[in-house]
């Protein structure tokens, strides 16, 4: 089993301080000597200029919000793996769910990370119209049904390449084509990007050209429900697994066909709902999200631009209860090529600590330059 490693005590990074400066010292009076000598002062000067001192291993910046209180993003580097994650209250955050939550109608939260934890530089979290973050998928939830595929409480969190602002210069307000009536920010404007409008839009298309294949091993375009293009947001690419798993929705056997794709009828079953038409089975299901949390990669005009964790709102509640492990563990599959330089995600975690939620990603142990282009 992977563990997010643990922060060494403050003693033990002194000793490790003091021996790297000893040695440091050492060689440079042992080539003093050689060269001359000079004076213990101006020795110690140098022994100190000769070494990099890291910046500190824990680095943080912080935000708030109504929903959650206030929201730390960490960037820990005491341990052989970079750790880089947002700093949740328990509270706050298992309470975003449910019919009597405020939260329901929706929030974004987003602000500049701490340095450290390259190449990541913003964090945007988002917990989508209605609680669900996505479409309700199949809508079993509104049949008294156990719920399939990705439409249940759950929050997106991006950490991104680029800083916030420049974020919101791509993809932010007017950067794409919308759907009208279909999901809003949480401000009421429609968030959702139209497919269909990339072929005479050139901004739309940004959101549909996707990088090279090597620069998402082990990750899919998600197409069912129109794709996932969101402004704000960028495009989400999700793995193969979860791409035939909860990403596929199926009709029963001898059911008849929709006029088009097998996710059409999900999206008669909910939208009955949602417009007050009443709940009709059209006999759609879509696979079950067991895993509770999913690796994300977000794309925009043939780059990457971030990772995401998107954990449900009940993981935090599995693993107080020990149903999950903590921390909770999922591969993120690692690229062929990389486009920016820096700690590479490897692995996202979710974990409880205390009266706290994290939830983020954990890092290569060493820095991988860019691949040209």
């Amino acid at each position: 089993m992977i563990e997010v490693p643990k922060q060494p005590t403050p003693a033990a990074r002194a000793g490790r301080v003091l021996a790297v400066f000893a040695v440091a010292f050492v060689a440079i009076v042992t080539f003093n000597s050689l060269r001359g000598g000079t004076s213990v002062s101006a020795l110690v000067s140098e022994a100190s200029a000769a070494l990099k001192f890291d910046s500190p291993s824990v680095t943080m910046t912080s935000s708030s919000h109504p929903a959650l209180g206030t929201v730390q993003a960490i960037c820990d580097k005491s341990g052989p793996a970079p750790k880089l994650y947002v700093n949740i209250s328990y509270a706050k955050w298992t309470a975003l769910d449910g019919p009597e939550s405020p939260n329901r109608a929706g929030f974004w939260l987003s602000f500049d990370l701490p340095e450290g934890c390259e190449p990541f530089k913003s964090v945007f979290m988002s917990y989508e119209v209605g609680g669900s973050g996505h479409p309700p998928f199949d809508g079993r939830q509104f049949n008294g049904e156990a719920p399939g595929g990705f439409g249940v409480p759950h929050s997106d969190i991006h950490f991104w390449t680029i800083s916030d602002a420049e974020r919101m210069e791509l993809v932010g307000y007017g950067s794409c084509v919308t759907i009208p009536h279909a999901a809003n920010t949480p401000t009421g404007e429609p968030e959702v990007c139209n497919q269909q409008a990339a072929t005479t839009d050139a901004a739309t298309a940004k959101y549909y050209t996707f990088p090279p294949p090597e620069y998402t091993t082990g990750f899919e375009e998600i197409t069912i429900f129109g794709g996932a293009a969101v402004v704000g947001h960028g495009n989400h690419m999700a793995t193969v697994e979860d791409n035939a798993g909860p990403g596929t929705c199926t009709l029963a056997p001898g059911s008849p066909a929709p006029q088009g794709p097998p996710w059409l009828g999900c999206m008669q079953q909910f939208l009955g709902v949602v417009t007050g038409a009443g709940w009709t089975d059209h006999n759609c299901t879509c696979g079950p999200w067991t895993a509770m949390s999913s690796p994300v990669m977000i794309t925009y005009d043939g780059k990457v631009y971030g990772n995401e964790v998107m954990p449900m709102v009940a993981l935090a509640d599995e693993i107080a209860a020990g149903n999950k492990p903590n921390p909770y563990l999922q591969v993120f599959p690692q690229a062929e090529k990389y486009s920016t330089s820096g700690y590479q995600t490897t692995h996202t975690f979710s974990a409880v600590s205390g009266n706290a939620y994290q939830a983020g990603l954990v890092l290569s142990p060493t820095w991988r330059d860019a691949d040209p282009e």
